[in-house]
Formats: structure tokens, sequence, C-alpha cells
């Protein structure tokens, strides 16, 4: 009798340790893909670091055409953003910057926050003078000089807080909204003048264009 009692418990046991297993076995799969992919985010947002740093150093009308493509099982990148920031607080990450730092920076929309993100652990430090200038070509697709992409109502802040945004005004934005998941980027090196117009410095044109459908 009590045989025929235990067998029923140690079935049931046996299914409770059998789910767990499958469970943690889905979940280090999961785990795995998202670092693989994550891994992927990164690696493309390290081909638009070097064409920048290359144009940085080239001379004046050097260029770089690169493909970026965006994978989305890490979740879709609604913005790749490239952004100067002119405190050290958001420069722990880029080794050797003190004063200022540019950042390239994929995002995801956050439904916690209800607004973007940074995709943690995809963004990267370029190294760039602090006073290069960016502007987008003509004939492109369109890019935010604002830590949002362009009409996009979802975006608030970018992820970055309105107060720490009132205080860092020489913050420097360029932000392309992602409705596609390949894209082409052309970096060109230019003469701009100072916000005086009294000097020449040197700038970057980014020319991005969707490739396919979105």
């Amino acid at each position: 009798m009590r045989g025929q009692v235990e067998a029923p418990i140690e079935l049931v046991v046996g299914i409770i340790i059998f789910g767990m297993a499958v469970g943690m076995a889905f979940y280090v799969i999961n785990q795995s893909q998202y670092a693989d992919s994550l891994k992927r985010v990164r690696g493309e947002m390290e081909k638009i670091q070097l064409a920048m740093q290359d144009v940085t150093v080239g001379y004046m009308g050097s260029q770089r055409e690169i493909v970026v493509s965006l994978p989305t099982s890490s979740g879709r990148i609604k913005a790749i953003r490239i952004a100067y920031f002119p405190s050290q607080e958001f420069c722990w990450d880029c080794p050797g910057k003190y004063g200022g730092c540019w950042k390239i920076e994929p995002l995801v929309y956050d439904l916690n926050l209800k607004d973007y993100n940074v995709l943690s652990g995809a963004s990267v430090c370029v190294d760039v003078p602090g006073e290069v200038q960016l502007v987008y070509g003509t004939g492109c697709l369109s890019l935010s000089e604002k830590p949002c992409p362009i009409n996009d109502p979802d975006c608030k802040t970018g992820g970055i807080p309105a107060a720490i945004l009132a205080k860092n005004p020489g913050m420097t934005f360029m932000t392309l909204g992602t409705e596609y998941q390949v894209y082409t980027l052309r970096l060109k090196k230019i003469v701009v003048y100072s916000s005086t117009g009294q000097r020449e410095i040197g700038g970057i044109e980014i020319c991005a264009k969707g490739v396919g459908g979105g």
C-alpha cells in the first residue's frame, strides 16, 4: 500500500525536476542567443566607429562607405545615435576620456520607461576630437540633431533625463531612426565653420540610406 502511494509522488517530483531542467535549458539557450546578438550589434557599431576615426584623420574630402546590418534577436534597434558628451560622468567606459567623449549608441524601446534606452553592452566610444561637427548629407535620410529620431512620438529624451540635458548644453547628437534592417552609411570629411563663423573646423558629413524593405 505504501509503495502504491509513493509511486505517484515520485512521478510528480520527477516531472517537476524534468520541467525545471527543460526550463533551465531554454533559459541558457536564450541567454546564449541574446549574448551572440548583442555581440553582433556591437560589431555593427564598431564599423561606424572605425569609419569615423579613419575619416577624421584623413585628408579633406576623404570618405568611407560601410554597410550596417541590424540583427533583430536582441530586440528591435529603433535608432542609432552618434553623441558627444562634454561631461566626464558619461565617459566612464571610454578609456582616457576626462573632458568629454563621442559614443555610438544603439537604442531600443524600454516598455518600463516608456521611452528609448541605450542597448547596454553594445555602445562604443569613438576616438575623435570633441570639436568635430556632424552634418547629414543632402539627398540622404534626414538625421535628427536631438537624442531622439525625427518625428517619433514614442521617444521623449532618448534615455537621457531631461534635467541632465538641460545642464549639459554642449551635448551633440546625430540620430538615425531605423526603419530598415540594412543601411549604407557614407562618411566624408568636410570643412565647417565654428558657431561664430570666424574659423574653420573639421566636420563629418553623414549620408544614410536604407537598403531593401523596412
